[in-house]
């Protein structure tokens, strides 16, 4: 399910415990950057610690979506800020997929530059959009806190899962 515009999409809270578990396999640091070594993926990233740290490695991301915050806490150094030429800023509520930010990941798919999604909220959903807008192929990598990084390599089994998620998501109307 997409949102058009003029609607979002609510998580329900019976969907928080599924989708806490990972999409792909969890690797740490270490691991995961010799994988992506190994390999020519396009990558994307949602979060801010893992999009970090690709870039200290010279793995810029194709798609980087953040929220300038850790675990809720807000960020102090500004890396991300301004590493990125091509820059969306977009609001997305946190536990929503806003309008916005489908057409924004849409838009930075189809981008032949590298972009950025600063999103103002929360950017914790976003992996579900990519995994569905995505090309097969492509890299998903989103933080796990205190276990590691999850690499899901998209393909028709993740974005049926992911479309799963989002059609049993709420959509609503913009009051």
């Amino acid at each position: 399910m997409e949102p058009t515009k003029g609607t979002y999409l609510v998580l329900p809270d019976e969907l928080r415990n599924e989708l806490a578990k990972p999409f792909g396999e969890v690797l740490t640091e270490e691991t995961l950057i010799k994988k992506l070594n190994a390999n020519d993926y396009t990558i994307m990233s949602v979060g801010d610690e893992v999009t970090k740290t690709l870039i200290r490695h010279n793995m810029e991301p194709k798609i980087a979506v953040f929220d300038l915050k850790t675990r809720r806490h807000e960020l102090t150094d500004n890396i991300l800020i301004g590493h990125y030429k091509q820059k969306e800023v977009i609001s997305n509520p946190q536990a929503q997929i806003t309008f916005d930010l489908w057409e924004a990941l849409k838009e930075a798919i189809k981008n032949k530059k590298n972009t950025a999604i600063q999103v103002l909220g929360e950017e914790d959903l976003a992996a579900l959009v990519c995994a569905c807008l995505a090309p097969k192929g492509w890299a998903l990598l989103f933080g796990i806190p205190l276990k590691g990084v999850d690499i899901t390599i998209i393909d028709d089994s993740v974005r049926a899962t992911a479309e799963g998620f989002l059609n049993r998501m709420k959509i609503l109307k913009i009051s």
